[in-house]
């Protein structure tokens, strides 16, 4: 992302902990980048719902879908969605 003038999504599926994108990946990527989320680049968190047991499962089909972002990625990450599940104010994306 550093050498790329072209804005970036980054999109995180994991099962870290509430506050780990801002604590911790948000910094990390900015200080990588040189560049500063919500301005420069996008970042998106998709948290997994796993259970013991049925992870596999759950992981290719999961039971639910939830996204969580910062700025305009939601709509950089997925154009597709239809209606946007996140409706950012007029004219700022």
């Amino acid at each position: 992302m550093r050498a790329s003038r072209r804005y970036h999504t980054v999109a995180l599926r994991s099962t870290v902990p509430p506050g780990t994108v801002e604590r911790i990946v948000v910094p990390l990527l900015e200080r990588a980048s040189r560049k500063k989320a919500e301005m420069d680049f996008g970042i998106c968190f998709h948290p997994e719902f796993l259970r013991e047991g049925s992870s596999v499962q759950d992981f290719f089909h999961p039971p639910k879908t939830v996204i969580g972002a910062a700025g305009c990625a939601i709509n950089n990450a997925f154009p597709d969605q239809t209606p946007s599940p996140y409706q950012p104010p007029s004219g700022s994306c």
